[in-house]
């Protein structure tokens, strides 16, 4: 092999050495952290093993990191707030499909969050949007129940409760006389106004609605155990606010956390610092 065979040689192994070790921290920034959050969320062991709020975390970094999923348009509909229905706003186009399946249900979200129905083309919920991004997420709410004629007054009235409870029955749009969106925009207003089940009493069920009553009142139970007040997603500003249900210890604080990693990496650093200078003293006997 002739020389300067033998230094190109040289040359494309060093080229190799350094380019595919960048494709390979490549494929591993894109895999670990650019889908790090979409694959977490789509696998059923870490999502059995972790609360909604951490779920709801990674959806969030998800969809601003690398993609609004298929799934999103009902986690957001549910743990969203008007935050994110000014995101969903921000990054859609006029003719951009929002409806189907390939779009995430962008519309669904919408209609979740807002407890109204604009359609199902991004131009009429920009233009929906420019009526209403003044008013609050409440405000929408309301005025979603308004169209089905109920008032929602503060406090609620036993009249408020009774009919929010009829709305609540079955989230299935074809058993009820309401969408679920508004099916579930009733329920989170009876959980976050304090609605409390035990303060009804037969008399309340006695009515000639007393069956859709009864219904609701056990839907409701059932979606406080799925939905739970306590845990800070998709609550509105209406009763008292969630009280923190878990206290951080100093040892899960920032701070102590780096006071920690100080201590454990420090020590190696320097420990290697002082290995390789011995070296480099050895080399100048």
């Amino acid at each position: 092999m002739s020389r300067r065979s033998l230094r190109r040689r040289i040359v494309l192994m060093r080229v190799a050495g350094v380019v595919l070790p960048l494709i390979g921290l490549a494929i591993g920034w894109y895999w670990f952290y650019y889908l790090g959050p979409l694959r977490r969320i789509y696998d059923p062991s870490w999502y059995r093993q972790r609360s909604k709020t951490a779920y709801w975390e990674e959806c969030q970094k998800c969809i601003r990191r690398s993609r609004w999923y298929h799934n999103a348009g009902s986690d957001v509909g549910r743990f969203g707030d008007k935050q994110w229905c000014e995101w969903i706003m921000n990054h859609i186009q006029p003719r951009e499909d929002i409806s189907s399946c390939f779009a995430g249900h962008k519309s669904s979200a919408l209609r979740k969050l807002t407890n109204q129905d604009a359609g199902d083309t991004a131009e009429a919920w920009l233009a929906w949007w420019e009526r209403n991004k003044s008013k609050t997420q409440e405000d929408w709410i309301r005025e979603g129940f308004r169209k089905y004629g109920i008032e929602i007054e503060k406090p609620l009235t036993r009249s408020n409760v009774i009919a929010l409870l009829k709305m609540t029955p079955s989230l299935d749009e074809e058993k009820s006389k309401v969408p679920s969106y508004v099916q579930y925009n009733a329920f989170r207003w009876l959980r976050d106004s304090d609605f409390d089940p035990a303060t009804f009493t037969v008399e309340d069920l006695s009515s000639p609605d007393g069956d859709e009553v009864l219904q609701g009142l056990i839907r409701f139970s059932r979606l406080s155990g799925v939905y739970p007040k306590y845990e800070g997603l998709g609550v509105l500003r209406l009763g008292k606010p969630p009280e923190e249900s878990h206290l951080m210890p100093e040892m899960a604080t920032l701070k102590f956390r780096l006071m920690m990693d100080a201590l454990i990496f420090g020590p190696v650093c320097i420990g290697a610092l002082l290995f390789w200078m011995s070296f480099r003293l050895r080399r100048r006997e």
